[in-house]
């Protein structure tokens, strides 16, 4: 995820209609190849609320084994937000 303003490891809350699919994007942006497309394609019922979790990336351009430590924190959080969501 790439949010303008947003810092790094912070965790942002989507909503699903707020996605776009985009194959040929080199920047960083909130484009995603996951589209709600798949949905109907694979039959699949789904919930009335669906939440879309993530984290701010640190550098969206440079590919890497390990998270950034503020990613890592971020990525803390969003699993500990995700549960709570979740009851």
């Amino acid at each position: 995820m790439s949010f303008e303003g947003v810092a790094p490891g912070t965790v942002v809350v989507i909503d699903p209609n707020d996605l776009r699919t985009s194959r040929a994007s080199a920047r960083c942006t909130t484009s995603t190849c996951y589209g709600a497309g798949a949905r109907p394609a694979l039959g699949l019922r789904m919930p009335s609320v669906v939440k879309v979790f993530g984290v701010e990336v640190e550098d969206c351009l440079t590919v890497g084994e390990e998270l950034s430590p503020s990613v890592r924190v971020g990525l803390t959080r969003l699993v500990e937000q995700v549960l709570a969501e979740l009851g």
